[in-house]
């Protein structure tokens, strides 16, 4: 099976774990330990847990109605500033949430782990139950390293704020019936060495814009009968509809993504994502290599010889020069 990922030593990276066992002693601390300029959420409010995990503090509180909600705050050079704070948070199946490190807690096996993006936004990057999924921008990605079942669907990586746990319960498959997955599909050819082209126009014999995996996140814009008008991680075009997985489907689809790897002459340099698949184009980011390859690249596409369409683990999606990858490790 090819790797959904090109990584190199995955278990090193720094990516939040999916084990409760991750996380060690927590420093809780009282209400007459918090900071003077966070005491505003007490307001009608009542102190459920505080913990202290530098920079970073996690207040949880209750209103009379007994509805809780979760503030972030960080510190900065010893103030404290509010830099996310959730919705109330219903009970689920009678219990209410607590909270572990930068986690929201309903059970030992119920856990949605937020982290900020590279923008400070907290989103939900996880959730740990029987089966575990991780929330990124383009998708929901089944089991711990990226080589589970995908799921792309409306706002896969929701903000704090805007977090409700009933649309992410446990399970992917449960996942695929909360969330809304109307206009949102993945590649699926029949022959997974196959590649479905994105074209200028919705005929066989338009120009390429490139040729893209199963697996691959789709969004449609509008239905035209056989084909479809799509966005593809940005880039919009034309895709043949009998060639896509639409709604619960998805979960059927096995992802085949390039089996290449960043080659070792690469290593820790910083990598350019380009907004097109030109090296005069905008940046939409840089890769920040922590050293011999560790870092998570899915390479959906290819354009032409000499780029590939990428979306990266933490959200970056836009085009990289190939000879930055070769086949196999490195």
């Amino acid at each position: 099976m090819k790797r959904v990922l090109i990584i190199i030593l995955a278990a090193a990276l720094c990516l939040p774990a999916l084990h409760a066992a991750a996380w060690g002693p927590q420093n809780y601390i009282e209400e007459n330990a918090l900071p003077r300029e966070t005491l505003y959420v007490l307001d009608g409010q009542t102190l459920v847990q505080a913990i202290d995990e530098l920079p970073y503090l996690y207040v949880l509180t209750e209103d009379a109605a007994g509805c809780r909600s979760l503030t972030i705050f960080r510190d900065n050079s010893g103030e404290y500033l509010s830099v996310a704070k959730s919705a109330p948070l219903p009970e689920i199946s009678g219990i209410k949430p607590s909270i572990i490190a930068n986690c929201i807690l309903y059970s030992e096996a119920l856990l949605y782990i937020f982290e900020p993006d590279t923008g400070g936004i907290w989103r939900l990057c996880a959730v740990q139950s029987k089966t575990d999924y991780r929330c990124k921008r383009y998708w929901l990605i089944e089991g711990d390293f990226w080589q589970g079942r995908l799921l792309h669907a409306e706002n896969t990586a929701p903000t704090l704020a805007e977090f409700d746990p009933l649309l992410y319960p446990p399970g992917l498959d449960a996942a695929a019936k909360t969330l809304n997955t109307d206009g949102y599909a993945l590649v699926n050819n029949p022959n997974p060495e196959d590649r479905l082209h994105l074209r200028e126009e919705p005929s066989r014999a338009s120009v390429s814009k490139g040729k893209y995996y199963n697996g691959t996140p789709v969004l449609i814009l509008d239905d035209l009968g056989d084909w479809v008008k799509v966005s593809v991680a940005g880039v919009e075009g034309y895709m043949m509809k009998q060639y896509l997985a639409l709604g619960a489907d998805m979960l059927s689809v096995q992802p085949a993504f390039a089996d290449i790897w960043v080659r070792k002459e690469f290593y820790g340099q910083d990598l350019n994502v380009y907004v097109s698949p030109d090296s005069g184009s905008e940046l939409a980011g840089v890769l920040h290599d922590c050293g011999e390859g560790r870092v998570y690249i899915t390479v959906i596409g290819l354009v032409g010889d000499d780029w590939v369409h990428v979306i990266t683990g933490n959200g970056i999606a836009g085009f990289m020069q190939a000879e930055i990858f070769g086949p196999g490790n490195g």
